[in-house]
This record gives C-alpha cells, sequence and structure tokens, in this order.
C-alpha cells in the first residue's frame, strides 16, 4: 500500500474526528495570545518596537505548542482506540509503522502550515506597525518552529504508540507547557534546545537580554543570537537521533525486527 494512500486515509478519519478544527483553533488562540502580549509589552516600553519582540518566542508558544501537538496526536489515534481500525487496516496489507509514519507525515505537514500562517499573521503585524524584519530572521523563525514541531510530535506520538492512553498523553502536554514557560528563560543556552519543550524558545531568531535589574529600573531588551545556525544545525541531528529512536520504537510495537 503506497504512503500517498495510507496518508489519504489519515486525512479522512482525520475530518471524521475533527483534529483540524481543533489545532486550527489552538494555534487562533496562540497566535492571538503571543501578538496581544507583545502590544502590551511595547506600550509600556517603546524602546521595545524591535524585531526581537515580535520573534522571540518566551512564552506562548513555549507553553502552547507542546499542549496542541499532544490533542492533535490523541485525536489522530481516537479511532484506533475506539474501535478494530488497525485490525481492519492490517487485514489490508498496511502495517502499524506504515499507519504511523502517515500519522507523523499528516501530522507535522498541517502543524507547520500553521506555524508558518502564524508566522506569517505576526510578519504583517510588524509591517503595518513600522517594525523591519529582515528576511534571515523571518526565515530562522519559520525554520527553528518547524523543527520544534517535527520534534515534539515524534516525542508525543512515541509516547501514544507506548501507552496507548490518551489521559497519558494529554497529561504530557500540559506538563511540557508548563516545563517550557517555567524554563523558558534558560533558552539563550547553547544546549538548551535538548530540553524538547523549550525548543521554540531555543531555535528563536532573537533572545531576551536583561540590561538593567536595579529594583526601580528593570530594563531589558532581545538581541539576535549569534549562534543560531549552529544551534539549527545540532537540533537537526538531535531529530534524526529522534526519529531513529522513534522508528525503532514503532518497528517494535508492529512485531517487526527493528533496523536503523
Amino acid at each position: 500500500m503506497s504512503i500517498f494512500h495510507s496518508l489519504h486515509i489519515e486525512i479522512q478519519k482525520s475530518k471524521r474526528t475533527k483534529s483540524f478544527f481543533i489545532v486550527f483553533f489552538l494555534m487562533i488562540i496562540a497566535t492571538v495570545w503571543n501578538l496581544a502580549c507583545t502590544v502590551s509589552e511595547i506600550s509600556k516600553h517603546s524602546e521595545l518596537w524591535i524585531p526581537g519582540s515580535l520573534f522571540n518566542n518566551q512564552t506562548v508558544d513555549v507553553l502552547l505548542l507542546p499542549m496542541a501537538i499532544s490533542v492533535f496526536v490523541s485525536k489522530l489515534w481516537d479511532i484506533e482506540r475506539s474501535g478494530s481500525t488497525f485490525k481492519l487496516l492490517r487485514s489490508n496489507g498496511q502495517s502499524l509503522s506504515s499507519i504511523i509514519f502517515a500519522k507523523m507525515e499528516l501530522g507535522i505537514g498541517f502543524l507547520s502550515l500553521l506555524s508558518l500562517f502564524e508566522n506569517l499573521i505576526i510578519l504583517v503585524f510588524g509591517y503595518f506597525n513600522h517594525i523591519s524584519i529582515s528576511t534571515f530572521a523571518f526565515f530562522i523563525a519559520v525554520i527553528g518552529k518547524i523543527f520544534n514541531i517535527v520534534l515534539l510530535f515524534m516525542i508525543y506520538q512515541s509516547i501514544a504508540v507506548l501507552f496507548n492512553s490518551r489521559g497519558v498523553l494529554l497529561t504530557l502536554g500540559i506538563i511540557g507547557g508548563f516545563i517550557g514557560i517555567s524554563l523558558s528563560a534558560k533558552s539563550s543556552m547553547l544546549f538548551s534546545f535538548l530540553i524538547p519543550w523549550i525548543g521554540a524558545a531555543a531555535l528563536s531568531p532573537y533572545k531576551f537580554s536583561l540590561l538593567s535589574s536595579e529594583t526601580n529600573n528593570i530594563s531589558y531588551t532581545y538581541i539576535a543570537d549569534d549562534l543560531i545556525l549552529m544551534k539549527l544545525s545540532l537540533y537537526f541531528v538531535y531529530i534524526i537521533l529522534m526519529l531513529l529512536i522513534s522508528r525503532r520504537i514503532f518497528k517494535r510495537k508492529d512485531g517487526e525486527q527493528p533496523c536503523l
């Protein structure tokens, strides 16, 4: 059975579980919330009308992205949990690993499109507010977010395969969001991206920088990350390693001989 046919089946199942609508709604909330936080911040500090205020991913993204992905993965697996879909598909010659990879392609593709849409909205907002955003910064913002989506999706899908429990998956999504928001201040550190839930902040083109911490004069800004290309390169290797681990998990679950 071709991968395109498997992907078509997953799209049809996702329509029935309203997977697309739920995640689209969550991403719209994230985008509006992100812009609202930015407007509130720069309205109080006029010196923050800079690109770094728009593309730093320090708050909303690290909180909501793990939650949105865990919800999406959970919805993608709802039919399999509630019925005998696996038995039917496998009787038609489709392996468990091919089903899983079809779900992964669908989920990562859809979430990446939503991420691109979110960044385009932020870009347009910056344009109408006379904030000059370089093509390079926009490109890095898009690639960084997509890289984090790929890694988180593989992690949560592996959890779905191992535990087959919606409650475990959603709980870990919520925990991941709170880990992300709690540790986002560490995202400027070189190897902070090893913590999956702060990947969106670690791979953003701009980072928070404290200028003064005096009690009555706390000032800060956002500066370009000079190491961002190195971080993206290392993160790509991280994704490959996670893909190999996920592939082994899927094949073991399918009863196949794992071969990396």
